[in-house]
């Protein structure tokens, strides 16, 4: 094909330096998993194995020649394929969690009326805001001033910025991501989200500090 010859030439061009390369190659792979995002080329394949898998462990379910024990492996396989889902995590998903959750807060309090009971009283609404800024929003907001700060640099060439700025956004998109996960598995503490919240915000800026720390003792170690 023309395009993957060019392509090749491109790469294997020694008047090309190894920065050059490398930021080509992550436009790249980020255009690719956007296109794939948006067409779902990927998803609609494990949805068509998983219709394919499912139908015939079903089979083998239901064959009347199927012993009781490999009747019972096929049907917990079933369960596993069926649930099975990438590993990686998705920005994306994140704030479309966020939203909705905080749509939904905003439907529950314009829908219900606030009781004066011993319950209601003790009980403690989350906020999804600030369990989000308490447990990465640091790192999502510097994360999201550095693009603009990159983009309009003029130290570099206009491609090596674009692939900053994406190398930034995969980084610190699986920071925040990573945190809020984590704080998010941590259950409700003394029915009441604020120690929460606390805590929260302490890893985060443990983790802040320890990052700090192992930059600066790099820097120094650096000849």
């Amino acid at each position: 094909m023309p395009f993957i010859d060019t392509l090749t030439d491109w790469f294997t061009d020694p008047g090309r330096t190894l920065p050059q390369k490398l930021a080509v190659a992550v436009i790249i792979l980020f255009l690719l998993y956007t296109v794939n995002d948006l067409l779902g080329f990927s998803y609609y394949y494990r949805i068509n194995k998983k219709v394919e898998n499912f139908e015939r462990l079903t089979q083998i379910i239901s064959n009347e020649k199927t012993d009781s024990t490999s009747r019972a492996q096929a049907m917990a396989l079933r369960d596993v394929i069926m649930c099975k889902e990438p590993s990686y995590f998705s920005l994306l998903n994140l704030f479309v969690k966020l939203c909705k959750s905080i749509s939904t807060n905003k439907r529950q309090v314009v829908k219900t009326t606030v009781t004066t009971t011993n319950i209601a009283a003790n009980v403690s609404m989350r906020n999804e805001i600030l369990f989000f800024v308490s447990s990465s929003g640091i790192y999502a907001i510097i994360g999201v001033m550095m693009i603009p700060i990159i983009l309009f640099s003029r130290r570099q060439p206009i491609i090596p910025r674009i692939a900053s700025a994406i190398i930034v956004i995969l980084i610190f998109g699986f920071v925040t991501t990573s945190l809020y996960a984590l704080t998010d598995f941590i259950p409700i503490i003394l029915n009441k989200w604020a120690f929460n919240y606390i805590v929260n915000a302490l890893i985060q800026l443990s983790s802040i500090i320890i990052l700090v720390a192992a930059v600066k003792q790099h820097s120094r170690l650096a000849p």
